[in-house]
């Protein structure tokens, strides 16, 4: 469906799609179209194919209550992908609650932070964006 808009507008552009894996697709003949249309049809169904044994792979991990998906703020995930709580970065978000609530700015919170020696997974400083997304999660929790 993408594929055949993106070769309409190459068409309206006065170009033409050419397949360098030579597959019978590079000219505009009956049977090129049918090959490209085929060739379209199967990439269409593998992405399909593979969509479906992603999703039954995450499903049965989730079924044997194993972790999918990120590790959430505030946790730590052990050897076997369970997921623990994670003390610093429950601090570090208490912090940022107990700031904003003092009316401090999110360039004020990153700035106090910064001061107190917080730092994020990485190891590096509490950033401008890092604290914004601390916020959104905990008026989510709220």
């Amino acid at each position: 469906m993408v594929a055949g808009f993106i070769e309409l507008k190459v068409t309206q552009a006065g170009a033409r799609i050419v397949s360098v894996a030579g597959e019978g697709t590079d000219d505009d003949s009956p049977t090129g179209r049918l090959m490209a249309q085929i060739i379209d049809a199967f990439a269409e169904y593998e992405r399909g194919v593979i969509a479906a044994r992603t999703r039954a792979a995450l499903q049965s991990k989730k079924a044997r209550g194993e972790r999918v998906g990120t590790v959430p703020f505030g946790f730590s995930a052990d050897d076997d992908g369970r997921l623990l709580g994670n003390d610093y970065e429950r601090r570090l978000m208490a912090r940022v609650r107990e700031l904003r609530e003092d009316g401090e700015s999110i360039r004020g919170i990153v700035r106090v932070l910064a001061e107190e020696g917080f730092r994020s997974r990485t190891g590096r400083a509490v950033s401008r964006g890092s604290v914004e997304n601390l916020l959104r999660l905990l008026a989510d929790a709220a």
